[in-house]
C-alpha cells in the first residue's frame, strides 16, 4: 500500500515530528510512504536519514495553482491508495487533488487550535472543501476536537480522535552533570521545550522567572525551540527578558536537535501555553521522567492529571506558574512521585506504536471503502 503525506510547513515542530514518525512506522510495518514538503529544511533532512524518501513542492497561499498541480502530479507519478494530509492548507488542497483524481480518499490530522484560525475570511469555504465523503478528520486531542465541533462546526462534527505516540528512551539515566548552557555550579534548571509562538505565551514564563528569582538566587531558566518562525515576537521576548534584569539567569537555547539529552538536563520541566493540541513536548518531557508544571489549558490537561503526574496552574497568571516551579524545586518527594508516575502514565497512554496501529487501521478502512465504492460504481 502506498500513502503519500503532505504538510506545508518544513519544520522544526510538533506537526512535522508526527508526520515523520507515522511515515517511519508505517514504513517499517510495509508501507510505501513518499513525503511531500514546500522546501528543504529540517523535516526533509530528517526523513532522508530515516530512510523516508521526501519530494519537494513551493506552495503559498490560498490559492496557488501550482501547489495543486504539484500535487496532481505526485499523485499521477506515485499512485498513493491514500493521501495524508497535516495542517489545514495541505488538508484543503490534498481534498480538491482528490476530488478530482475519482474520490481518492484523504486522512486530515490537525494538531491544534492555531491550525484553523477562526478570522479567516475563507474558512467556511476551506472546510466545505473538507467536507467530502471521502475525507477523514483526525485530532490529536478530545479537547482539540470539541473545540472543533463547537467554534467551526462541520466537517469536524464527525472527527475523530488519534493521539500522539513517541518512543521511549532506550535508556533512562537521570540528570546529566553537564547541562545545555550551564557550564558549572548546582543551579536549579527549569526549562520549556516548543517553537517561539504566540501561543507559548513565553511572556508570562518571563514574569514567572522574575517572581522565581526574587525569591531564589540559584534558578536558571532556559527555552529550547525554534526562534525565526515569528521575528518579531522573538526580539519581543528578548527585550522582555532584558528590561527585567533576566539576562543572565534566562536564555533563549534556538533550536535543539537532542531533544531527550536537553530534558534528562532539566529539573523542572515547564509549560507556559495558551492552548496545546496535544504537546508532544510534555509527552517527551514525562517519558524522561522530569517533573512538569503546566498551564491548565486543553491537551496539556489531557497529558498531566493534577497532584497525580504533574503540576497545572491557570493560564496567563506567572505567579501561579511561579509557585508551581518553586513547589516542585522545593518539596523533592512531590518532584520524585510525579515524575515517575508521570512517566509510567505516559508511557502506556502515548505509545508510538499506538498511534501508528490507529493511522493504519483508519488507512486500511478507508482504502476498503473506496474500492468498495469504485467496484460499485464499475458494476
Amino acid at each position: 500500500m502506498r500513502v503519500l503525506h503532505l504538510i506545508d510547513t518544513p519544520g522544526p515542530g510538533g506537526a512535522e515530528t508526527v508526520l515523520l514518525h507515522i511515515a517511519a512506522g508505517l514504513s517499517a510495518r510495509s508501507w510505501d510512504c513518499l513525503v511531500m514538503v514546500p522546501e528543504e529544511g529540517w523535516l526533509s533532512e530528517v526523513a532522508r536519514d530515516t530512510g523516508v524518501p521526501v519530494i519537494f513542492n513551493p506552495g503559498h497561499g490560498s490559492a496557488d495553482a501550482k501547489y495543486l498541480l504539484g500535487i496532481h502530479n505526485a499523485v499521477r507519478d506515485f499512485s498513493p491508495h491514500l493521501v495524508h494530509a497535516h495542517l489545514l492548507t495541505s488538508s484543503v488542497y490534498a481534498s480538491v487533488a482528490a476530488g478530482a483524481l475519482n474520490g481518492l480518499p484523504v486522512v486530515c490530522t490537525f494538531h491544534g487550535r492555531p491550525d484553523v484560525p477562526l478570522d479567516d475570511p475563507y474558512l467556511q469555504v476551506k472546510t466545505r472543501l473538507l467536507n467530502r465523503h471521502t475525507n477523514a478528520l483526525v485530532c490529536v486531542s478530545w479537547g482539540l476536537r470539541d473545540f472543533m465541533d463547537d467554534e467551526v462546526g462541520k466537517p469536524f462534527d464527525r472527527a475523530r480522535v488519534i493521539e500522539n505516540g513517541i518512543s521511549p528512551p532506550s535508556t533512562h539515566s537521570g540528570r546529566k552533570p553537564l547541562r545545555m548552557g550551564v557550564t558549572g555550579g548546582d543551579d536549579w534548571v527549569v526549562g520549556a521545550l516548543g517553537n517561539v509562538r504566540h501561543a507559548k505565551d513565553y511572556r508570562t514564563l518571563v514574569r514567572a522567572a522574575e517572581v522565581v528569582l526574587a525569591r531564589r538566587d540559584d534558578v536558571r531558566f532556559q527555552i529550547a525551540g525554534d526562534l525565526t518562525g515569528e521575528p518579531d515576537l522573538t526580539n519581543d521576548l528578548r527585550r522582555e527578558i532584558f528590561d527585567r534584569g533576566l539576562g543572565a539567569r534566562m536564555e533563549l537555547l534556538g533550536f535543539v536537535e537532542e531533544v531527550s539529552e536537553y530534558l534528562q538536563g532539566l529539573d523542572v520541566f515547564t509549560s507556559s501555553s495558551l492552548t496545546e493540541g496535544l504537546p508532544l513536548s510534555t509527552v517527551q518531557a514525562l517519558v524522561e521522567a522530569r517533573p512538569a508544571v503546566l498551564t491548565d489549558c486543553s491537551g496539556s490537561s489531557e497529558v498531566v492529571e493534577h497532584g497525580e503526574t504533574g503540576l497545572l496552574v491557570p493560564v496567563g497568571d506567572p505567579t501561579a506558574l511561579a509557585e508551581g516551579i518553586l513547589r516542585l524545586i522545593e518539596d523533592r518527594p512531590l518532584s520524585k512521585r510525579l515524575s515517575l508516575r508521570g512517566r509510567q502514565d505516559v508511557g502506556q497512554r502515548f505509545g508510538l506504536e499506538r498511534m501508528v496501529l490507529q493511522y493504519e487501521a483508519l488507512y486500511r478502512r478507508m482504502i476498503a471503502l473506496q474500492e468498495t465504492s469504485a467496484g460499485r460504481l464499475g458494476d
